[in-house]
């Protein structure tokens, strides 16, 4: 089993959860607006015994060509969409999904892996679209929720014998953490529960949370367990180290 980092790009990211590109070694970060961050956006492949999974799906990041950034960087390990044969979402605000497909000039919505199986959570798509926060495309969420080849979820269990899944709540309220593991090893994606290494090893309640008490309380956990297990944690929104094997 196999982990790549699929790396959209870094950015920094306010209030108005507009992501702005940012270069660390040439921009300011004193120039940051209040409450901004600079955050890496990084979705994940996943090469199993079974399967080629993908986890998230990015900002949507385009070339100067129009050509997306997230299937060059799959085609530069040498994989094209049609070899997805799983996309498993964390939870649905844009950042997570926007790269999955595009919306033509009549917003019809065309998702970029035609083999590939659909997961996420009933609820958090119930609750994605009854949300009117910046966080979320509901253009994009509209077209996800009429893809034909979509496994709803609820609540906890197992996608394949690899593949497990548990609702975490504390980023969105249905938000959920993947485990994929075989004998050698244990591949763990907290997404935006666990984002950053930093955060990790700090107690930090994020106020950008649902529940930023019950993030905090699952970082610690899964930290200690994680170097007790020796996971290999998978940290979308982090630009230094994106994937730290322990």
């Amino acid at each position: 089993m196999k982990a790549y980092s699929l790396m959209d790009g870094i950015f920094s990211v306010d209030n108005t959860k507009k992501f702005v590109p940012f270069n660390p070694e040439k921009d300011d970060f004193s120039q940051l607006p209040s409450g901004g961050q600079v955050l890496g956006i990084s979705p994940y492949l996943v090469v199993t015994s079974s399967d080629i999974v993908l986890l998230d799906g990015g900002l949507g990041i385009k070339d100067e060509n129009g050509n997306s950034k997230l299937l060059q960087n799959m085609a530069a390990l040498g994989y094209n969409p049609e070899d997805i044969s799983m996309v498993i979402l964390s939870h649905l605000h844009k950042d997570h999904i926007s790269g999955l497909g595009i919306l033509d000039e009549k917003d019809n919505y065309h998702f970029h892996f035609p083999n590939a199986k659909l997961f996420y959570q009933k609820k958090e798509m119930e609750y994605a679209l009854s949300s009117d926060t910046p966080s979320f495309n509901k253009n994009v969420l509209t077209g996800l929720a009429n893809l034909p080849n979509t496994q709803l979820l609820d609540g906890d269990g197992h996608i394949t014998e690899d593949i497990s899944y548990f609702v975490t709540g504390g980023h969105t309220p249905y938000h959920q953490a993947i485990n994929l593991e075989d004998s050698d090893r244990k591949i763990f994606f907290g997404a935006d529960v666990a984002p950053l290494l930093f955060q990790m090893k700090h107690s930090i309640v994020g106020k950008y949370d649902y529940d930023g008490r019950k993030a905090a309380d699952w970082r610690k956990k899964w930290w200690a367990q994680g170097q007790e297990e020796h996971w290999e944690f998978l940290f979308y929104h982090d630009f230094k180290r994106p994937i730290l094997d322990l």
